[in-house]
């Protein structure tokens, strides 16, 4: 710079004026468009902790309707075995005595066996100290041996 004119001196200054001056701009224009981006993030976030916050409610709302669904399905199995016990009580056991007409006449009918039963077999309890042995409804006899179960020979 020792070579140079007033002029040329002042050239170079401004050249690097200008430089520095851009590269400020630069710099400003990135941290602007960095700004944008954190905005956006942030926005993002809020966005995706209002989404926890819903899927946590949804979340709470199945537990409840599952703990619902299983007490409505234990009070239904609760009363179908009471209807079950009600009405096996009130059916007579044969050799019971039934009622009296006033006539002096017993009411009771012996009930009658309405469907036969088979003999099922299995070679392995399904479960340790499981039965091997059955005695199932006829109309049954199909889902047992579906279960692995074997219809016993009576002879």
């Amino acid at each position: 710079m020792a070579n140079l004119t007033k002029e040329q001196r002042a050239a170079r200054q401004a050249e690097e004026l200008q430089k520095q001056q851009a590269e400020q701009q630069q710099l400003e224009q990135q941290r602007s468009e960095l700004d944008q981006q954190r905005q956006k993030l942030e926005q993002q976030q809020q966005q995706l902790i209002l989404q926890q916050e819903q899927l946590m409610q949804d979340q709470q709302q199945l537990n409840q309707d599952r703990q619902q669904l299983e007490q409505d399905r234990q009070q239904f199995d609760a009363e179908r075995n009471l209807a079950l016990l009600q009405a096996s009580l009130e059916k007579p056991v044969a050799g019971e005595q039934g009622d009296v007409d006033a006539n002096g006449v017993s009411t009771f009918t012996p009930s009658v066996e309405s469907a036969a039963t088979v003999t099922m077999v299995r070679h392995f309890p399904e479960f340790p100290g499981g039965p091997t042995e059955a005695r199932v409804h006829s109309d049954n006899v199909r889902k047992w041996i579906e279960h692995g179960w074997l219809v016993a020979d009576e002879g």
